[in-house]
């Protein structure tokens, strides 16, 4: 499995960081160039403005569309490649247990029925166990946010990449839309990387605008939109692993 590191070229303290830790556990990696975000790209067909503006009332930072464009960049790796690749981004902490866990994910790959397996999370949110190929995983019922480090299949990365050629939300929210891309996302507990809160952010920051009581509802429709989908999606998936696959751990 590849492991590829998104960071910008000129962050060279966090490239020596991530680099140290992965030299530690002995796991060869590459450093993925990330594109930094300029405000010439709010101008560019791919990113939906006016869409964003309806439904948030505001534009995403350059910070997340460089961060967008830049795991857009990873799946098209994967799919060069034409092998599952782990992405991580630089701001990490990564724990001792990781090169057990991949090597044991190498051993089963093929047979592992997940597209995207996240290995990291900002938020705890609900879930069930299921467990595959002897291994055990979660299914989320809500996604905990961040894209601090995943694995994806590259026929997953191709389909994923259909779904985000178009960009209206922060990368995390649209790999969160999995009953839109149709993608199957395991997670694995516990977490085998965390964010390093104690790097400074290369997002940015939106802040507080005000806006029209329009927009507000358009948002909670669009929310409520997502969230009726989501518990469909959730449904049909919890009753397909517990009464056809029978993966679900009690």
């Amino acid at each position: 499995m590849k492991i590829i590191v998104i960071s910008l070229p000129d962050a060279i303290d966090r490239r020596i960081r991530i680099k140290e830790q992965l030299d530690s556990l002995g796991l060869e990696f590459e450093f993925l160039d990330a594109i930094r975000g300029t405000t010439a790209m709010y101008d560019e067909p791919y990113y939906l403005k006016q869409w964003r503006q309806k439904y948030w009332g505001t534009d995403l930072t350059i910070g997340e569309i460089g961060c967008y464009k830049s795991h857009q960049l990873a799946c098209q790796r994967a799919v060069e490649l034409n092998q599952a690749v782990l992405v991580l981004e630089d701001d990490l902490l990564i724990k001792p247990e990781l090169k057990e866990f991949l090597m044991r994910i190498d051993d089963n790959i093929n047979n592992l029925k997940f597209d995207l397996l996240r290995i990291s999370g900002l938020f705890p949110k609900p879930f069930y166990k299921i467990r595959d190929c002897g291994i055990p995983f979660i299914r989320y019922m809500k996604h905990p946010h961040g894209t601090q480090g995943y694995i994806i299949k590259p026929h997953s990365a191709k389909q994923y990449l259909e779904y985000l050629k178009n960009m209206c939300m922060p990368i995390d929210d649209a790999m969160d839309n999995d009953f839109a891309h149709k993608l199957t996302i395991y997670g694995y507990l516990p977490y085998l990387v965390e964010h390093d809160y104690g790097m400074e952010s290369n997002i940015g920051h939106r802040g507080k605008s005000k806006i029209s009581k329009l927009i507000k509802l358009n948002k909670q429709i669009l929310r409520s939109w997502w969230s009726f989908n989501r518990l469909l999606w959730n449904i049909k998936n919890y009753l397909y692993y517990r009464f056809v696959l029978r993966m679900v751990i009690k």
